[in-house]
C-alpha cells in the first residue's frame, strides 16, 4: 500500500493554475477533479482566479 503523497508548494500552484485554466475553457469542477486525480471537493475549494490574484496582492 502507498502512502498518500502530500503535494509541495510548487506542485499545489501548479494545480490551482489548471483549475483556473480547465475552468476558462469551460470544464466543471466534477471534469477538472477526474483529469486531476483529486477531490471534486478540493477542485471547488479553489477561488477563481481573480479573487486568487486579489488575495495575493493583500
Amino acid at each position: 500500500m502507498m502512502p498518500e503523497l502530500l503535494p509541495d508548494e510548487r506542485e499545489l500552484e501548479r494545480r490551482i493554475r489548471i483549475v483556473h485554466l480547465l475552468r476558462k475553457l469551460g470544464k466543471s469542477d466534477e471534469a477538472i477533479a477526474k483529469s486531476l486525480y483529486v477531490s471534486t471537493e478540493w477542485v471547488q475549494s479553489i477561488f477563481d482566479e481573480d479573487d486568487w490574484q486579489h488575495m495575493q496582492s493583500s
